[in-house]
């Protein structure tokens, strides 16, 4: 998983060494993550109709981890891309003009 900034790209490599990947648009991916975890509350990544279930093999603790630490980089990254805000280390966010299919 990775966080740029105008993507959160997940990859995934199954045994067979093919590669799928999914791309979502950091302003509006919603993360679903049961609190407190039960032993099968998934990691839920969803945006524009579509979702993505990450994490199976973490334990429920790590997902919800993982889910927190996920939301707290989107909350940074989503005040880097508001209209008139400063951006890391005061930039101004570049305008965007591009939209998720």
């Amino acid at each position: 998983m990775r966080l740029c900034e105008r993507a959160l790209t997940v990859e995934r490599i199954l045994a067979d060494g093919r590669r799928q990947s999914w791309r979502f648009e950091p302003y509006w991916l919603r993360v679903a993550m049961d609190d407190p975890p039960r032993p099968e509350s998934e990691l839920t990544l969803s945006s524009h109709g579509r979702s993505l279930a990450i994490g199976a093999f973490l334990t429920p603790a790590e997902r919800l981890g993982l889910a927190r630490a996920l939301e707290a980089a989107l909350r940074i990254r989503r005040r880097a891309l508001e209209p008139g805000e400063p951006g890391p280390l005061g930039a101004q966010p570049a305008a965007s003009t591009s939209a998720m299919p």
